[in-house]
């Protein structure tokens, strides 16, 4: 996200029906907080230009955060594939078990995005005087998610997990007019309309416990 970063707690249960495939489902909360550059922006704000009270796409001064979307929660069902499963060693002493695989699967994200705002009735160019910030407002977006990860056993029930993933869905991260007849004429209202796709991507590094406490060996 250019304007803002999120952070996710969360959780993942899986099964794993076969050596090579698994099937789960994650579940993760968080908070986001402000890039550097929307820093900047919500430092300035539309307050340095003149007979400007109020501004459709540019906020405030220290009111940007009641424009820009933010990713609360998410939820995803998947299959987890390991095409690859076997041992590590480190300069000949300690040997781990590795497993190498791939997430697919489908993704449920909770957002919060600006409300819908109309200016179209009111003077041309870019101000709208008479509005104010509505209420942010909340949504669901689904989406496929996808990815891959490692996963390091220090014994048969404990490891360490690295994990990449997208979640692709479309929404509105800088609450800003972007639908219009070209770039420069917007039609001056905030709604799904000026929802674009994103890609979502995620990096996650968390903890992992197997059930039982032995492993099973399999023929």
């Amino acid at each position: 996200d250019t304007f803002r970063r999120h952070i996710l707690f969360g959780a993942k249960l899986e099964y794993n029906i076969f050596d090579w495939l698994a099937a789960g489902v994650y579940g993760g909360g968080g908070f986001g907080f402000r890039t550097g550059i929307a820093d900047q922006i919500n430092d300035i704000g539309v307050d340095e230009v003149p007979n400007q009270d109020y501004d459709l796409n540019f906020p405030q001064r220290g009111q940007l955060d009641q424009q820009l979307g933010q990713l609360q929660w998410m939820v995803t069902a998947e299959a987890r594939l390991i095409p690859l499963r076997g041992k590590m060693s480190f300069f000949g002493k300690l040997f781990v078990a590795v497993d190498v695989y791939i997430n697919l699967g489908v993704g449920i994200a909770g957002l919060k995005e600006r409300g819908a705002t109309d200016c179209s009735a009111q003077m041309d160019g870019p101000t709208c005087p008479t509005d104010c910030y509505l209420a942010m407002a909340s949504r669901i977006a689904v989406g496929p998610t996808f990815g891959g990860g490692v996963t390091v056993y220090f014994n048969d029930w404990v490891g360490l997990n690295l994990e990449y993933r997208s979640t692709p869905f479309t929404w509105n991260q800088s609450g800003t007019d972007e639908y219009g007849t070209s770039e420069v004429e917007l039609d001056r209202k905030i709604n799904g309309e000026d929802q674009f796709l994103y890609w979502n991507q995620m990096m996650t590094i968390g903890c992992t416990f197997a059930f039982p406490l032995t492993a099973e060996r399999t023929p």
